[in-house]
């Protein structure tokens, strides 16, 4: 199960910020994109999530309706993702 996490300087995994949250939503289609106070995730199944870096816990989610194979990149105002068919989809945060 895949968890919010960062490396530290001598290589150990620590949980971020004192916590730890599983993502439930399934696989990653990429590495987490900080953005303000949050987190932005986004799964394989098509799911952009936001998370508070205070508690981890889901603040917003946006269903994109097409499977991710990356993401989630900034792009100005707005969120790049790419689906499993090489499309782009820039969305809004959600």
């Amino acid at each position: 199960m895949n968890e919010i996490t960062r490396i530290s300087s001598n290589t150990r995994w620590e949980p971020m910020f004192g916590y730890s949250r599983a993502v439930k939503a399934g696989d990653l289609a990429g590495p987490p994109l900080a953005a303000d106070d949050s987190v932005l995730l986004a799964y394989r199944r098509g799911i952009l999530e936001r998370r508070s870096l205070a508690d981890g816990q889901p603040a917003a989610t946006l269903d994109v309706e097409h499977p991710l194979a990356a993401g989630p990149v900034q792009f100005l105002d707005r969120i790049v993702l790419t689906a499993h068919d090489g499309t782009l989809l820039v969305v809004e945060q959600p």
